[in-house]
């Protein structure tokens, strides 16, 4: 059945999909959401890891199947607010040298944009989802910025035993910055520090989509249907524009919903798998796969995580490691080594989002 057609539509009510959709309906757009999972709710957060596996994809009806499999993890996402549902929340940023890896390390490539074009966007988002932590002390590896709008989150006895260590080796540390509220924040309370945040906030401490992003682009009238699973990016005849997305509901009925954008914001692996399957006579290898090349070159990432150690350090080139004061662990990985980023740099990588696609206008020419 087809719908009315849109503005746009958005495959995914996670991280991506929430920004996008609260960015684009408060533009004025009409804005609708498609979500795969249940409609959670801040009620439906329990601090148990035995109910929280309810809102993970343990629960969910996922296949991912091929010549490689890939599957998800513990803390992969399933419903309306995604893997930002039930995260841990440090909010570690890229650093200067980041975006030089050629020219400073030899390896991987420079990004065309710098630190200081994305800095202000980090600024912003710290104070649109709120953020703790203490920017002047990042200062010993980053440059100045806008202060964060909330002080650091407490930090206790085993953290202090950390802080005492590492003092006592020269390693200075600094407040890790995280996504959650150590005082009352844009209507949220702070904090009671029971630390259930991989199963999720029901206080909204937390900034997950709900209480952030999500729940803006709802109040801006954006449309969230849930237990919609896409299974198709459309195109039109000549294939060379996309036309929307055909989903089935919950009644495990065909939907089309016609958009004149749409955006995928559905994981780093459901993004390219539902562009493969979106072969047409005029894309017999899928959507923007003319070259054969798209997600042929995939990789996992690892991160480890000490029980609530709110510090963070710079690694030794100065790059910082995630919330704890370890690098991360190293992800095995098909491409050759000398593509491998510098070990400290992976450590930022396993805590940063993957970015959505985006499908609009003219696609790649036919395959």
């Amino acid at each position: 059945m087809a719908n009315e057609k849109v503005d746009v539509v958005i495959v995914g009510a996670g991280a991506s999909g929430s920004v996008f959709a609260a960015v684009l309906a408060k533009a004025g757009k009409k804005v609708v959401i498609l979500e795969q999972g249940p409609d959670w709710q801040l009620t439906d957060l329990i601090s148990s890891d035995f109910w929280g596996r309810r809102i993970k994809p343990a629960s969910g009806p996922f296949l991912l199947e091929g010549k490689n499999p890939f599957g998800y993890v513990y803390q992969a996402g399933w419903g309306v607010g995604g893997a930002a549902l039930h995260y841990f929340a440090n909010f570690p940023r890229l650093l200067p040298n980041d975006f030089k890896i050629k020219s400073e390390h030899g390896r991987a490539l420079d990004w065309p944009i710098s630190y200081q074009d994305v800095a202000p966007y980090y600024d912003k988002v710290a104070q649109d989802v709120g953020v703790s932590g203490d920017a002047k002390a990042e200062e010993i590896w980053r440059p100045a910025g806008a202060p964060y709008p909330m002080p650091p989150m407490k930090t206790f006895r085993h953290g202090e035993i950390w802080l005492k260590g590492c003092e006592a080796a020269g390693i200075r540390l600094v407040p890790a910055a995280v996504g959650m509220n150590s005082t009352d924040y844009k209507g949220r309370p702070a904090c009671i520090y029971d630390g259930w945040c991989h199963v999720g906030c029901p206080t909204g401490a937390l900034s997950n989509p709900l209480v952030t992003y999500l729940g803006d682009a709802k109040k801006a009238g954006a449309e969230v249907r849930a237990l919609s699973t896409v299974t198709r990016v459309l195109t039109n005849a000549q294939g060379n524009k996309v036309t929307g997305v055909e989903y089935y509901d919950a009644k495990k009925e065909r939907q089309v919903q016609d958009a004149s954008v749409v955006v995928l914001a559905a994981w780093s692996a459901q993004n390219p798998r539902l562009m493969l399957n979106s072969t047409t006579d005029k894309h017999a290898k899928g959507l923007a796969n003319s070259s054969g090349l798209l997600s042929a070159r995939a990789r996992g990432r690892c991160s480890m995580r000490t029980s609530r150690t709110t510090w963070a350090r710079p690694a030794r080139n100065s790059c910082p490691t995630t919330a704890m004061a370890r690098p991360a662990r190293k992800a095995r990985s098909a491409a050759p080594s000398s593509s491998r980023a510098p070990r400290s740099r992976r450590a930022i990588s396993a805590v940063s989002p993957m970015p959505a696609s985006i499908c609009s206008g003219p696609t790649s020419p036919p395959s």
